[in-house]
């Protein structure tokens, strides 16, 4: 198939583009970004490319499944830990696993084979990708918000487990309806070469380009801008507190309690900073690309370069997604302690079941001798 100036190739399949999880393509008015030959006939960019595309989201698949389904696990188990702040972390474990579980397959599914899923699904699939990212991203700011609340204005109201859940559930609707919904008015299932795929029909040029910049600034600048205002407010008063996490009351204080102040306040300050350094690393890049591709001639947003430094940036999104349970383990000793402590009352419960089992079976012959 020859290529026009309103068929660009760039990730090796007709891709929307316009999407935080997909790989970019510049706008057109035609709206077909496709392969100049199907994929049976091969890559664009050579088997290197499927190899390496392949490997990586795999890995992110079992890593965003195993490590935020080992969060959920932990804050469920343990009463301790259904507090409004770990309600909002299993929140976007919840929106992380659904990146990793349907964005990340699909990124290998349209590598190999054209959309296998109809038409319904593409309208329904398709755009609840990037509502998982929307609810992820919306909940890291609203921690950093209730974080600022709690040690900035520590006494304004505080959060309730009810309001909690009601917040939770706005987010949801609120960005199916800022990200889902636009995306799924325009999504079309279209035949091209034999190959089923599911992209946007834009109206336009202009129109695509403003969705584009819609989404950056409102997903990615806003938030970031948000959490590092909190951030930045929230380290500047721990730092100036002698008496951190004992605010509430005046009490004598050895060397060592001191010592254990100075360890927490710290730790908290090297997790805020660390969660606004990985959301910066991940995201940046992501939104940056986006934007400049749209302004792109046709040349520079077909060549490999482009396509790897789209493969890289989509990776980095992806990372996001599946870091935050490696922040929270290795930095919150609540979490470690939960989580052994989880474990070990399962390991608890199976031993109790089989004790149960066991004397069962012992009891059951002199049951039977008596009779």
């Amino acid at each position: 198939m020859n290529e026009t100036a309103s068929e660009r190739t760039l990730s090796g399949t007709c891709e929307s583009g316009a999407s935080f999880l997909n790989s970019s393509s510049s706008g057109n008015i035609s709206n077909q970004t496709c392969f100049s030959e199907p994929q049976g006939n091969g890559h664009p960019f050579g088997e290197a490319y499927i190899l390496v595309t392949t490997v990586l989201f795999g890995a992110i698949l079992v890593a965003s499944l195993a490590g935020n389904a080992l969060v959920i696990f932990t804050i469920l188990r343990r009463k301790s830990m259904k507090t409004p702040c770990n309600y909002f972390i299993m929140n976007i474990a919840l929106s992380d696993i659904g990146v990793g579980a349907i964005a990340a397959p699909l990124r290998i599914l349209e590598i190999f084979a054209s959309w296998p899923f109809g038409d319904f699904m593409c309208h329904f699939l398709w755009p609840i990708q990037d509502v998982f990212v929307c609810v992820s991203v919306l909940t890291h700011t609203t921690i950093g918000l209730e974080r600022y609340r709690a040690i900035v204005r520590p006494f304004k109201p505080k959060v309730s487990l009810h309001k909690t859940k009601i917040i939770i559930v706005s987010l949801w609707l609120g960005c199916y309806c800022a990200s889902g919904i636009p995306q799924s008015f325009l999504l079309e299932l279209t035949d091209i070469m034999g190959w089923k795929y599911c992209f946007i029909n834009w109206p336009s040029l202009l129109f695509r380009r403003c969705y584009i910049i819609y989404l950056v600034v409102v997903f990615i600048v806003v938030p970031l801008v948000i959490q590092t205002w909190c951030y930045i407010k929230i380290v500047t008063v721990v730092n100036k507190k002698t008496d951190f996490g004992q605010s509430t009351r005046i009490v004598s204080r050895g060397k060592n309690e001191r010592e254990l102040q100075e360890t927490r306040k710290k730790r908290l300050i090297r997790m805020l900073i660390t969660s606004l350094v990985v959301f910066q690393v991940c995201y940046i890049p992501r939104g940056v690309l986006m934007i400049t591709l749209e302004f792109q001639p046709d040349d520079v947003i077909n060549s490999q370069v482009v396509a790897y430094a789209d493969l890289i940036s989509l990776v980095l999104y992806y990372c996001k997604h599946i870091v935050n349970p490696v922040i929270l383990f290795s930095m919150s000793g609540d979490f470690r302690k939960a989580f052994v402590a989880s474990v070990t009352e399962c390991g608890k419960t199976e031993q109790s079941l089989c004790s149960q089992q066991q004397s069962t079976l012992q009891e059951s012959p002199h049951e039977a001798t008596t009779v």
